[in-house]
Parts: structure tokens; C-alpha cells; sequence
């Protein structure tokens, strides 16, 4: 399965006709399978959760290994709002 603009898509079909109506109707309708938006707000808390326990930690090895958890998830980050591409 690949994703797809869905508006995009819908400009294909001429909205003076009833199939483009209803094409576009059937696009309009169908569920969204990604929302970036979303998927930036959950990683987002994740980083602020491990920003807490690395601040909060006592020992410096567990905060090295927290800070290169932020450095991949920022990177994940910057793909997801790149749009993957």
C-alpha cells in the first residue's frame, strides 16, 4: 500500500459532472490512513518525555544514551515533516 494526495487526486475529476461528483465524493470520504500532523504531535511528547528523564538523570552514561535517543528522534522528526521524501 502507498499513500496518495488525495486532493490531488480529486482535481482529476470535473466537478460540473456526476461521475466527477461522486468520485469526488468517494475520495472525500475515505479515511485518513496518516496524519502528519498527528504523527508530529506524538513524537514531539516523546522527545519532551525524554528530554525530562535525561535531565532528571543521575547517571551519565543513561544520559549519553538518552541524548543520542533525541538525536534519532529529531532526525525522525525531520523525515516525517519532509513528508518522507
Amino acid at each position: 500500500m502507498r499513500l496518495i494526495n488525495a486532493d490531488k487526486l480529486k482535481n482529476y475529476f470535473n466537478a460540473d459532472t456526476a461521475i466527477g461528483i461522486t468520485m469526488r465524493l468517494m475520495i472525500y470520504e475515505q479515511p485518513t490512513a496518516y496524519d502528519m500532523d498527528k504523527v508530529i504531535e506524538q513524537i514531539t511528547k516523546l522527545q519532551l518525555k525524554i528530554k525530562d528523564k535525561m535531565y532528571s538523570a543521575e547517571d551519565e552514561e543513561f544520559a549519553t544514551m538518552l541524548r543520542g535517543e533525541l538525536r534519532g528522534i529529531a532526525a525522525c522528526l525531520e523525515i516525517v515533516k519532509s513528508g518522507g521524501v
